[in-house]
């Protein structure tokens, strides 16, 4: 594959992140070779570090927030090579909204190996993306509808078993949102000598960490964490 075209190639500035929703590509490793590339006579920048997205669960993205967190610890851009399906995923893009600068870069190749890249703020996307969730939305719950006159029983057959599951996945991952975020306190108490709740929950805040409902942190949900990790 060629170099990058000079007059092609974005201009890049201060450190980048980059984040992989899966195991790189061929096509995304090139991507990001190409990005940081010697031909790139635009490139002032660094990559600082990259985030593999390790484990993928339904409405979960816990490399994605790390890398984020990094991005606004670090004054870094996010670069998401080949944005493809991921611009219509609305976890993706709600994590992405804790971005200080509320924007992020994207790369991907066209035909005959020609690439394009841009910035794209996550606003824009998202209402994009809820427009176009919002009719499917319509419809499946049309065909709900049609069902239902049809005769058909609408619902889970077991609701409270279906309750109970909810109940148990939804404590444990409170519990997994814990065990991570209190290193995090503990690290904060560690530098003064008596470090109220209120002054933790101000400091996680400055550190641009959301409680696990993306809220603002208060006294309660620091001692929340610290009653769930058994240390208070």
């Amino acid at each position: 594959m060629n170099d990058l075209d000079p007059f092609s190639s974005p201009r890049l500035y201060g450190k980048y992140v980059v984040y992989h929703a899966k195991k790189p590509s061929k096509r995304s490793q090139q991507i990001v070779d190409m990005y940081f590339s010697k031909s790139n006579r635009k490139n002032a920048g660094t990559l600082a570090k990259v985030f593999i997205e390790t484990r993928t669960k339904k409405n979960r993205r816990d490399d994605l927030v790390k890398a984020v967190h990094y991005c606004n610890k670090q004054n870094a851009t996010l670069l998401v090579p080949q944005l493809n399906q991921l611009a219509f995923e609305t976890v993706f893009l709600n994590v992405c909204m804790d971005l200080d600068s509320k924007t992020f870069e994207t790369a991907n190749f066209l035909k005959n190996d020609k690439w394009a890249h841009s910035t794209i703020g996550v606003q824009t996307l998202l209402f994009s993306s809820m427009e176009k969730n919002a009719l499917k939305s319509n419809r499946i719950t049309n065909a709900l509808r049609l069902k239902k006159v049809l005769g058909h029983k609408l619902g889970s057959p077991t609701p409270k078993t279906g309750a109970n599951i909810a109940k148990v996945i939804n404590i444990a991952l409170a519990d997994e949102y814990a065990d991570r975020v209190i290193t995090e306190i503990m690290d904060i108490k560690r530098h003064g000598k008596k470090v109220t709740l209120e002054e933790t929950a101000m400091a996680l805040t400055k550190r641009g960490i959301k409680t696990r409902r993306g809220g603002r942190w208060t006294a309660t949900t620091v001692r929340n964490i610290l009653v769930r990790t058994n240390n208070l």
